[in-house]
């Protein structure tokens, strides 16, 4: 995503998910970068205000790929956005769907003259797409300038090139970065120089709080929803909002907390009023245009999807939730990093999951195959005999060819439900995947082998079309929650904001629970940090230590972090990380330190 200040919705960012090459548009940006002369800065330098926008165009331009990636991902997210909504209104208004049963010849159904005949509903949902896309154009054409500074910048400064920045660690453009920063300095206004952690708190000064409002249960996001019960709803179109209504008002455009929320005569009612109609308004919003939200969801995730619905692993393949991925996310923790650490978990939680099949289910699940197996079977031999069997109707209107379809995709869901023949050790699998994702509460602890923790994972961790049954039907959710659950909590979450910002003079107001000091106060086990949540703190310096390896201000702080390490014997880096996590854990229950 090229803009850094604004996030994009999520129905707007889904066509981004498919990679096509394209050589003529990457000829095309060859010749531009070497026919023109792009001015060039008088050097890099900015005050400590603005510095944090374009570390954040650094770090998206790492995180894309570099230039080449992100204006390719970016030209066919548009391509593609035009393309989903031309072709869903052609298949509802230009494909007459009668004479294309009857006759079987799609040419004579096509009509592009119903381009012209449009409904009122899809004229004002053409405009209604028409403006979005524009926007989105316009908003690619201004942020390409900025792109080609970033560009530069690691070119010329960072010595690192098109080629180099798909493969180089993140650490190492850090390390660069600070280098540079040393040696001809990124901020005019402060004394002290760019390190580590002032990079990341800059960079994750939005994330951190929310990962703060998740993990303290602020937002009241708890629903019932059928067939899954109560629990925990967070859905992409939902949490755009939240950034909308509570992001947008506390921050400002240079990624700045507000001054009327650091005043110290801040005014809560006032402030906790105006948030509360923030939320009314997006309900509102949200609310009227749910007829041309619903459409485009459901026209994307059927084109989208289709082909793993066809195949079944959209039916039983799991993955988390966005609720738990941000439960499971930790401070200062950026975005690459974190899906590395879970992908490298997922083989684990899955199997997990398959310790426990149903006995019941894999019984009436191996009796179906046994009996479509059979029909396939029959079908199979006597099409190798006569092909054209298969276009024989073995019912009305039905081919065989269409049976052996239906049958084979029945099959495949069956088998998924067997599970196969698995070891029983649930306790082995859990503690594989909190290895990974750093997350084994208390109450699965000694619990890992009954349903009620197999129950608890299963609401972090669930079937994809579970996933994108949320985010269809968010778009009816999401003005209720907005309007009933969130606008209530407006004095909670002001008073969260108020409650846990710091003042630091290099890095200006952030979130306490990513402040350097309380990360290192975590791992001492004093009573300081416990109000904060330590065990959150813990891991979140644990994580930080790992994938940086700074030196820590405090020696005795920086010795027990040593030694924890040395105590996991462990060859991997990244699963010597979690083991010392879990062994840190442990050792704080042991000397009956308050874990919140």
């Amino acid at each position: 995503m090229i803009d850094d200040n604004e996030m994009t919705h999520p129905l707007l960012n889904q066509t981004q998910d498919d990679n096509v090459s394209s050589s003529i548009i990457m000829d095309s940006l060859n010749d531009f970068l070497r026919s023109h002369n792009i001015a060039r800065n008088q050097g890099y330098r900015f005050n400590k205000i603005s510095i944090d926008n374009f570390l954040i165009r650094v770090y998206n331009y790492y995180n894309g790929k570099g230039f080449y990636c992100i204006i390719l991902n970016s030209l066919l997210h548009l391509v593609g956005l035009f393309f989903l909504v031309f072709y869903s209104i052609f298949l509802l208004v230009c494909v007459d769907y009668t004479i294309l049963f009857e006759t079987h010849d799609i040419y004579d159904a096509i009509n592009l003259h119903g381009f012209r005949k449009l409904s009122p509903f899809f004229t004002l949902c053409l405009v209604v797409f028409t403006i979005t896309w524009i926007s989105e154009f316009f908003k690619f054409i201004f942020s390409f300038k900025s792109l080609l500074e970033i560009r530069r910048f690691y070119l010329e400064k960072l010595k690192i090139g098109d080629l180099y920045i798909k493969t180089i660690e993140w650490n190492k453009v850090v390390d660069k970065i600070i280098k540079f920063d040393r040696r001809e300095g990124l901020i005019y206004d402060i004394d002290n120089h760019l390190d580590v952690h002032n990079i990341l708190c800059r960079i994750m000064r939005k994330d951190n709080f929310f990962i703060a409002m998740i993990d303290h249960k602020i937002l009241n996001n708890r629903i019932w929803l059928p067939f899954m019960g109560k629990r925990n709803f967070l859905s992409g179109s939902l949490e755009w909002n939240i950034h909308k209504c509570i992001y947008n008002f506390i921050f400002d455009n240079n990624s700045q907390i507000q001054s009327y929320i650091t005043n110290n005569n801040i005014n809560m009612e006032q402030l906790s009023k105006e948030l509360e109609k923030r939320f009314k308004i997006m309900a509102w919003i949200n609310f009227i245009f749910f007829p041309f939200i619903i459409l485009f969801q459901l026209a994307y995730f059927f084109f989208r999807f289709f082909e793993e619905i066809k195949e079944h692993s959209l039916i039983t393949m799991r993955n988390y939730t966005k609720y738990a991925r941000w439960q499971f996310k930790e401070y200062n923790e950026l975005p690459h990093l974190f899906e590395m650490r879970l992908n490298l978990g997922y083989k684990s939680a899955d199997e997990y999951v398959k310790n426990f099949p149903q006995p019941i289910l894999v019984i009436i699940s191996r009796f179906i195959i046994f009996i479509l197996s059979s029909f396939i079977a029959v079908l199979t031999c006597l099409t190798l005999y006569d092909e054209k069997i298969l276009f024989y109707p073995l019912t009305k209107n039905r081919t065989v060819l269409w049976y052996v379809g239906i049958f084979g995709i029945i099959i495949g869901i069956c088998r998924s439900c067997s599970f196969g023949n698995y070891v029983f050790e649930p306790i082995k699998k859990i503690k594989a995947m909190a290895v990974y994702t750093h997350y084994y509460p208390d109450k699965w602890k000694g619990k890992e082998y009954t349903y009620s923790t197999y129950e608890s994972f299963l609401e972090l961790f669930t079937y994809k079309i579970y996933i994108i049954f949320d985010e269809i039907i968010s778009v009816i959710l999401t003005p209720y929650i907005l309007y009933f659950n969130f606008s209530p909590q407006s004095y909670e979450i002001i008073k969260f904001f108020t409650n846990n910002i710091v003042y630091d003079d290099n890095i200006g107001y952030h979130c306490s629970f990513s402040d350097e000091k309380n990360l290192e106060l975590s791992i001492s086990g004093t009573e300081q940090v416990d109000y904060l949540g330590s065990t959150k703190l813990r891991k979140s310096f644990l994580n930080y230590k790992h994938n940086y390896n700074t030196n820590l201000s405090n020696p005795s702080i920086n010795e027990k972090y040593n030694s924890i390490l040395d105590s996991v014997d462990e060859d991997n880096s990244v699963i010597k990380l979690g083991l010392s996590m879990l062994f840190l854990e442990s050792q704080y229950q042991k000397e009956d330190v308050t874990i919140l």
